[in-house]
């Protein structure tokens, strides 16, 4: 009896000593070793970047619209000005760059202005200076009344200035304004023809003008002709000779009376002469406005017929004599 008592204290000393229970499989040791050593979670680590489909798109944006700004921006500057530019001008600007092509079509060209050098492109700068409004009479929808008042312009100013290269640029737009209006089948007031076509032959020219003169006055003679419509011309007329339609004409040293020239191309040096009421509608000259020849277009532009009517009789009153 008294070995099973000490017995059973032993069993209980035991038995409050025991180590607390573990996992399955683990000693009480390597559990707490393990607790003993465990680390604290580690703090966030950053996630690697990576480029998502819509940051791509993104990309693919900004690149197409640099691109496309690039496209519209050259397209601006290289062909959309110069094209505005060259409607506006005419045959003045060419499709590619857009210089003034008559005047400035070698630039690095000088020429010689009462003894000094004068660059082409000081030319084209005097034209701009001559007005920012001469734009209006090249423009597409250039009309009776812009050519007038444009034409008016450039001659009032190519008599008026004293600048040499101012003088030669306004001519020059005055003639083209009048091919513009040819082409376009405007017809100015026939008044104003012979206005401008009075002041013009009423100046001096140097040598290197007179070729601008001789075309602004030879296309304002063909504006004093041009009727649009053009008149009824008998079928039938009482005389052969009373219309002489069509054809080149060379007056040197003939007489007409009494006939009018329709749709014809009248050509003029310098010889004898004898014009008696003769007419002209819708013809086109190759005059020079020198000598004879400007006594030829200061009868055109004088006469006050809508129909001009010249009578002038040039070197002598009879044509020279043949001698054999």
């Amino acid at each position: 009896m008294i070995q099973n008592s000490a017995v059973n204290r032993r069993l209980k000393a035991l038995t409050f000593e025991s180590p607390p229970s573990t996992p399955q499989g683990h000693s009480y040791a390597m559990v707490k070793k393990q607790s003993d050593t465990a680390q604290p979670p580690a703090p966030d680590q950053p996630t690697t970047s990576r480029i998502t489909n819509e940051q791509i798109i993104g990309v693919l944006k900004g690149v197409a619209f640099l691109v496309i700004l690039y496209g519209a921006t050259k397209y601006f500057v290289y062909t959309a000005v110069p094209e505005k530019v060259k409607s506006e001008v005419g045959s003045l600007f060419t499709a590619k760059d857009g210089p003034l092509e008559r005047i400035v079509a070698m630039e690095q060209k000088t020429q010689k202005i009462d003894g000094l050098e004068t660059s082409q492109n000081a030319m084209r700068e005097q034209i701009i200076r001559l007005d920012t409004k001469f734009d209006v009479y090249f423009d597409k929808t250039l009309d009776k009344n812009t050519a007038e008042e444009g034409i008016g312009r450039a001659i009032n100013r190519a008599i008026s200035s004293q600048d040499h290269v101012q003088q030669t640029a306004a001519l020059d737009i005055a003639k083209t304004i009048l091919d513009k209006a040819i082409s376009k089948r405007i017809v100015i007031d026939y008044k104003k023809a012979n206005q401008h076509g009075l002041a013009i032959l009423k100046q001096s020219y140097k040598d290197d003008q007179k070729p601008i003169v001789k075309a602004d006055v030879s296309k304002l003679a063909e504006q004093r002709t041009a009727k649009s419509p053009a008149p009824a011309i008998p079928e039938n007329n009482k005389k052969e000779s009373e219309y002489i339609k069509g054809g080149q004409h060379v007056l040197d040293g003939t007489f007409y009376k009494d006939v009018t020239f329709v749709n014809s191309k009248i050509t003029y040096g310098d010889g004898w002469l004898g014009l008696e009421n003769v007419r002209f509608i819708n013809c086109t000259f190759e005059i020079a406005p020198e000598a004879a020849g400007k006594a030829f277009y200061l009868a055109l532009f004088k006469s006050d017929d809508p129909i001009p009517s010249i009578t002038v009789m040039l070197h002598g009153p009879l044509p020279p004599t043949k001698t054999g």
